[in-house]
């Protein structure tokens, strides 16, 4: 059977190949991924390679380095980190065409915003994958945590089309419709903010992090303002798959020695050990803080919600991207970044 419909993955990294690998090998749809040179060469050599419970799924997708010679698809599944989102939006313009629809996959808070600024809300699907997926090697994407599926929302009211469904029920994956899209973001955020930019700054595995009281403390008072920031917002926190981010919600209002044994263990778990996407980021010069404690902290000073630490670990991850030559001075030392940010936090209360 010939598929009807025609799938561009723009970004074909750990998440645009972990979910243009399990499209492709059901049949139903035709998917193309956008994707770096080393990563294009890759899969014409040897196929998308998927590995996730003990076993090796292996598609053949057509691969290319740039959109231009594309005709318009049916649906572009948008896999980029959120400081490319922009510069993304001639392509996908040109890939969506008349009736395109877009699923963008950012984590953090205010990519949709920027897309519908210069594309039809109507057309954009908030989206999120909830399962953590690495790629070791050029077109070679391991999954790590047993638990997790696709979330799919809407900017319009507007149903996703039945089609999308279908492709990504027959995946296999758990997959949840969320009627309100800044729920959908705004819950992944809360568990996307956990650890990163620690993570990040220290250049440490994130399940040392979570087993410090004080580095604990730090993520549990961010995970607060975050979610005090939805409140003033409106924004109801909802379960996305495997993740009852409503319970966690619950578990971190709970004092800090009571919420640590469970909950760190959780959020080192969740990740199957690795480190967030941050820590590589920071190591590149680049990275999402805008879009998750940075956008924590617009939002709060918008509303009238104070998030001094979420404005301080921004402000410090921003330092350190501007400054590579600090990192050094909070590598590996944990007292360092809790020094600084009560010091921020005390500076912003006066």
């Amino acid at each position: 059977m010939v598929p009807e419909r025609r799938i561009a993955v723009y970004g074909a990294g750990a998440v645009g190949g972990y979910l243009g690998g399990k499209l492709a090998r059901t049949g139903l749809v035709d998917v193309t991924l956008v994707a770096r040179s080393r990563v294009v060469a890759a899969v014409e050599e040897h196929g998308l390679v998927v590995r996730e419970d003990g076993a090796e799924e292996v598609s053949r997708p057509r691969a290319v380095e740039s959109s231009e010679a594309l005709e318009p698809v049916d649906a572009v599944l948008l896999a980029v980190r959120t400081y490319d989102v922009a510069a993304a939006i001639p392509d996908l313009r040109h890939l969506l065409g008349a009736n395109g629809i877009l699923l963008s996959f950012q984590n953090g808070v205010g990519t949709d915003e920027t897309l519908a600024g210069t594309l039809d809300p109507g057309r954009i699907v908030p989206a999120t994958l909830t399962v953590s997926a690495g790629m070791e090697a050029p077109g070679i994407v391991t999954r790590y945590s047993r638990s997790g599926g696709v979330a799919l929302s809407s900017m319009s009211g507007r149903p996703v089309p039945p089609w999308i469904l279908r492709a990504f029920e027959a995946t296999g994956l758990p997959l949840l419709w969320v009627p309100d899209g800044r729920s959908l973001r705004w819950s992944k955020l809360l568990l996307n903010m956990l650890g990163a930019p620690a993570s990040a700054i220290l250049d440490t595995d994130i399940g040392g992090l979570m087993n410090d009281s004080r580095i604990f403390d730090i993520e549990r008072r961010a995970f607060l303002e975050a979610a005090r920031v939805m409140d003033a917002a409106g924004i109801k926190a909802v379960s996305l798959p495997g993740y009852p981010v409503p319970r966690a919600r619950l578990a971190m209002r709970l004092p800090a020695p009571l919420a640590q044994p469970t909950l760190g263990r959780r959020i080192a778990s969740a990740r199957g050990g690795r480190s967030p996407g941050m820590r590589a980021d920071m190591q590149r010069g680049r990275s999402e803080i805008a879009a998750f404690n940075g956008a924590v902290a617009r939002d709060g000073e918008r509303l009238g919600v104070a998030t001094p630490v979420n404005r301080a670990l921004a402000e410090l991850v921003g330092e350190l991207i501007a400054h590579p030559e600090q990192r050094e001075a909070f590598r590996g030392k944990p007292d360092r970044l809790v020094e600084w940010v009560q010091a921020r936090v005390k500076s912003q209360d006066r």
